[in-house]
This record gives C-alpha cells, structure tokens and sequence, in this order.
C-alpha cells in the first residue's frame, strides 16, 4: 500500500521536511501552482468520501 502526503507549495513545507517524510515510507505530492480553489475542491471531494457508505 503507498502512503502518500499531498501539501501544497507553502515555504513553510522545506526540503527538510520532505525528507522526513521520505525516511517514513510517505511520498509527498505538491499541489499545482497559482491553484487557489485546490483547498476547496479537496475538502468537498473528501466530505463526499466520507459520507458515502
């Protein structure tokens, strides 16, 4: 099973942080660039993930 970390292009969000998460197994996927409606298209699609049965 891949484990997989999606965040977005935050300066916050360094190489060293990546690097954490790579010596864990989690891969990191950054977001687009210049996306500003990705938060809000990620947030419906996981509340309609989660009120499915």
């Amino acid at each position: 099973m891949s484990k997989d970390l999606i965040r977005d292009r935050d300066s916050r969000c360094t190489d060293a942080v990546d690097a954490v998460f790579h010596a864990e197994g989690i891969a990191t996927v950054k977001t687009g660039i210049r996306v500003p409606r990705m938060k809000a298209i990620m947030e419906r699609w996981v509340r309609t993930c989660r009120s499915e049965p």
